[in-house]
């Protein structure tokens, strides 16, 4: 799949490795979730065919750049987290969709092998507590767990602990009491008053599913969704990147593609995920989705992360199109609270639909995410998709980073180039973001072509906003 660049190219330098050929380094520390090893599923509650799967996936990430990572665990707050997401794309009524149907908590790393699994040169003998330049660190599953260290210290956490763009830990002190399972816990990682189920080993148990990645069952089900394909994608998000690079953050992401089959000898209910492709490094599982166009959104550059559109549409016949939106937030903390597109007047929306990955059931010494679905109204020339204010409700159904949603309907007119607007959740502003929407009178938005690669750049002066288009087609 073709890319362009993006807007402000990252600088390279050139460092040895520790054989005859020297790689790439950017400047200050670099992670990047080099291999996804494989996805396991870990526990199932409720009946079969209509429960919900517990997951984890194998993470290893790779430093590439030129300063080390530190990775001191809790009650430290220098160390990176981890992440990990399903997604589904399949064809529905001839038009392709990219749904996200499983998301966890973020995981505390606690150490470091430092090993060469990314074959970049890592040397022999490094440190614990440092990811070093050029070397490698891998977690597993199995790590997917409330209290680690086989029950002797809480592991998992709320995504919002942490400041997905900064990496900064929302909530630091000294260790606290035990509960949950957890022989001690911390501020950001607390499960006093959850009710985990710990088996002898001081780990989840195969019915716990809790602050893992939750897929329920009819998600997967071959008889419900025909021919799908799956992939998992996992991240890593680390301050050290904001303290001291220059914002590279941005390819921490990866995705690999994944089969989903019955588990025979664990029986009903059970599934296994072997890969069908290797890792796509720096590159959201949104990329899978090869139909659409992309537009990367970057409301606040090198203070809070980006999001990023995808796009379609289809040709149903009959006059009729089918308009297709994945919206997701990779790091952005601010988060979206609202989507729209114009309608012309004179054209007639029909089928008009909204999909999200489903928040996480309430428990302590969280936040507790609603899952009400968004309200879309057509009015003024145009569709809007919205959640509750962030004034209104703080924990209402936004699009918080690691998630993407969907929206959709049909049309009785073809695509134009349009902008879409993008309501921000926890601050006041909306962005104008380069999209596509029916055919009408409205002012289309100018393309420049660079290289057969159309790159279209809008910029809102008065927010300070800047928005970035990457495309994988040419221009309409």
């Amino acid at each position: 799949m073709k890319k362009c660049c993006f807007l402000v190219l990252p600088i390279y330098a050139v460092v040895a490795a520790s054989g005859e050929q020297a790689v790439l380094a950017q400047v200050g520390p670099d992670v990047v979730t080099g291999i996804l090893e494989r996805c396991e599923q870990l526990a199932r509650e409720g009946p079969v065919g209509s429960g919900t799967l517990g997951l984890g996936v194998w993470t290893t990430s790779c430093n590439h750049g030129d300063l080390g990572i530190p990775l001191h665990p809790l009650p430290a707050i220098d160390h990176p987290a981890m992440w990990g997401n399903l997604y589904r794309l399949e064809t529905v009524n001839g038009s392709t969709r990219l749904e996200q149907i499983g998301q966890s908590w973020i995981k505390h790393s606690f150490g470091t092998s430092n090993s060469n699994e990314c074959e970049l040169g890592c040397p022999s003998a490094q440190p614990f507590d440092e990811i070093t330049p050029l070397c490698s660190d891998t977690y597993a599953a199995i790590q997917f767990d409330a209290c680690g260290f086989g029950g002797s210290r809480g592991l998992m956490a709320p995504r919002s602990v942490i400041h997905p763009y900064t990496g900064v830990f929302r909530f630091a002190g000294p260790a606290l009491g035990s509960g949950g399972g957890c022989s001690i816990n911390f501020p950001s990682a607390n499960h006093i008053d959850h009710n985990h189920s710990i088996d002898q080993n001081g780990r989840q148990d195969e019915t716990d599913i809790m602050h893992r990645i939750q897929v329920p069952e009819v998600d997967i089900d071959a008889t419900l969704h025909v021919e799908a394909r799956f992939f998992q994608e996992g991240g890593y998000i680390t301050g050290g990147e904001f303290l001291l690079g220059n914002g590279n953050q941005h390819d921490n992401v990866s995705h690999r593609e994944v089969a989903v089959l019955e588990d025979s000898k664990r029986g009903p209910g059970w599934y296994l995920f072997p890969n069908i492709s290797d890792t796509f490094e720096r590159s959201p599982a949104l990329d899978a989705w090869t139909d659409a166009s992309q537009t990367i959104i970057e409301p606040e550059p090198l203070a809070d992360g980006r999001g990023i559109l995808g796009y379609a549409a289809t040709d149903l016949g009959g006059g009729q199109w089918h308009y297709e939106y994945a919206l997701f937030n990779q790091f952005n903390d601010a988060s979206f609270g609202s989507f729209g597109v114009p309608i012309p007047t004179g054209v007639t929306v029909s089928n008009i639909g909204f999909h999200a990955p489903l928040n996480h059931a309430p428990v302590a010494n969280a936040d507790n995410y609603d899952n009400e679905p968004w309200t879309a109204v057509v009015s003024g020339g145009s569709i809007t998709w919205s959640t509750d204010d962030f004034s209104s409700d703080p924990l209402a159904n936004a699009i918080r980073w690691g998630t993407m949603y969907n929206f959709r309907f049909d049309a009785d007119a073809p695509p134009q180039e349009r902008l879409a607007t993008i309501g921000l959740f926890k601050v006041t502003g909306t962005l104008n973001v380069v999209s596509i929407g029916p055919e009408g009178t409205l002012p289309l938005v100018p393309a420049v072509s660079m290289r057969g690669i159309v790159v279209l750049a809008v910029a809102v002066i008065a927010a300070g906003l800047l928005v970035l288009r990457r495309r994988t087609t040419a221009a309409f």
